[in-house]
């Protein structure tokens, strides 16, 4: 399993009694790109943030990286980058100290902040880096939230719709850093329902969750 940026065994998600994903197994090699497809309330968002530690597994088994998610979730973690609709943003935080605090739990220099700022050059975040998380935009908010779980290099990149709401100049941007950072060895689950992302971004297969056999199947031509 050491492997695999992520192993998924037998993996059932939902709340309470309910399930919405049952007897899920996937496995994403360093380097690839999987997309989770299916309509609305089929399961995806629930299924990332299980894989993340958000929310516990109702049954089944999540491997980062050769680790267990439970009950090592803390070594798990320092190979997860995590961007969705419930990112943790301070928000009475400048935009800097926001990714200087991220940088710190992750045993990264400040110099790294402002680093990763001078490679966004162009985008909203360099030019926000001294306003509030409360006072920046929503587009602003989803780039701090991509800037963050970027920042110490993480070998899985975990993407709840993190692109969406961004102007197609960022999201090129976004797909670009993502593609370099998997040809260095990283790996990418994510969801989206933009076809001009999915396009940008390539992945490898496709799991739909709108079916009984969640298959990984191959995305490229």
């Amino acid at each position: 399993m050491s492997d695999h940026a992520l192993h998924v065994v037998d993996l059932s998600v939902g709340y309470g009694t309910q399930r919405l994903v049952e007897h899920l197994d996937l496995t994403i090699a360093p380097g690839q790109i999987v997309r989770l497809a299916g309509h609305n309330g089929s399961g995806k968002s629930t299924v990332l943030r299980t894989v993340v530690g958000r929310q516990p597994a109702l049954a089944g088994e999540v491997w980062v990286c050769g680790v267990r998610l439970e009950p090592a979730l803390g070594a798990a973690k320092k190979d997860l980058g995590y961007a969705g609709d419930d990112g943790l943003a301070f928000p009475y935080l400048t935009v800097a100290e926001h990714l200087r605090l991220i940088a710190r739990v992750h045993g990264r220099p400040p110099t790294s902040v402002d680093r990763l700022l001078n490679e966004l050059d162009g985008t909203a975040l360099p030019t926000h880096r001294d306003v509030l998380v409360r006072r920046c935009s929503r587009g602003t908010r989803r780039q701090l939230d991509l800037a963050a779980a970027s920042l110490h290099q993480p070998r899985l990149f975990v993407l709840d719709e993190a692109l969406d709401g961004l102007d197609e100049d960022t999201v090129t941007r976004w797909c670009e850093r993502l593609r370099h950072a998997c040809a260095q060895g990283a790996a990418i689950l994510l969801t989206s329902h933009s076809p001009s992302q999915v396009e940008a971004l390539r992945p490898d297969s496709v799991v739909d969750l709108s079916v009984t056999d969640h298959t990984q199947m191959g995305a490229r031509s």
